[in-house]
């Protein structure tokens, strides 16, 4: 699949520049799915309509209040991550606190969580507050080495998937951790030139493969979804692309 992926990029090069109404274009497709996505494994049921319609100011009927709220939220952390990769900004454990502060609304400084909790769509109990500190350094350990993984390689993806599983460990903040997880796997990923892209899967699996590798300490295979989520919108590119 990298090899496929590698050609599908090769292709899109020799077709650039793209016009900026069809760059535009191409953007608003890639942060419609990606927030869609996003929502799915948030239990979200807005449909890909709905979530084009929010972003356009229309307020669909019968949906829960807070769902256009993180409809919003969604897209404001995509812009933030377009903004940073183009910038070169490599990810680090300040981002944390960022994204947290975007997708909850905390303070950016806000203090890691100070209780444990039982997580029980994970079937598990956070680690002890105590222990964060240290899971924070092995986690900014994980992005200095990542700085020198090349984005061609099976390697990125492996890391990509690392740093989804070592938040997930660390549980940092609390309730949105998952999805701050995933905001950080695909920042990671769009740093190294990819676009944004999040596991196509349902809720109920994506737990299903957190539990199992909490429980494990194995990787469950994220990479290769994140991997074959890339493909896809690449694919797709290059169709619209074709004339």
């Amino acid at each position: 699949m990298l090899r496929t992926i590698k050609k599908r990029i090769i292709m899109l090069g020799n077709r650039m520049p793209f016009a900026p109404e069809k760059q535009k274009y191409f953007e608003d497709v890639e942060r419609l799915e990606w927030i869609y996505n996003n929502l799915v494994l948030e239990g979200c049921s807005l449909t890909k309509p709905q979530i084009h319609d929010v972003m356009d100011g229309i307020m669909p009927q019968s949906i829960a209040i807070e769902e256009p709220i993180m409809v919003e939220a969604l897209r404001s952390i995509f812009d933030e991550m377009y903004f940073l990769a183009e910038k070169g900004i490599k990810p680090c454990v300040e981002m944390l606190g960022y994204y947290n502060h975007l997708i909850t609304g905390m303070d950016k400084d806000a203090e890691y969580r100070k209780t444990t909790e039982m997580v029980h769509h994970w079937d598990c109990v956070a680690i002890h507050p105590a222990e964060i500190p240290q899971k924070i350094e092995e986690l900014e350990a994980l992005f200095g080495e990542s700085v020198t993984i090349d984005a061609m390689t099976e390697s990125c993806f492996e890391m990509a998937e690392k740093i989804h599983d070592k938040v997930i460990e660390i549980m940092p903040y609390g309730e949105k951790d998952g999805l701050l997880a995933r905001v950080m796997t695909t920042y990671f990923l769009m740093e190294k030139g990819y676009p944004a892209v999040a596991p196509d899967m349902k809720e109920q699996d994506y737990n299903n493969a957190v539990t199992k590798m909490l429980k494990t300490g194995e990787l469950q295979g994220l990479g290769e979804l994140y991997k074959k989520g890339i493909l896809a919108h690449l694919e797709l590119m290059i169709q619209l692309t074709a004339h």
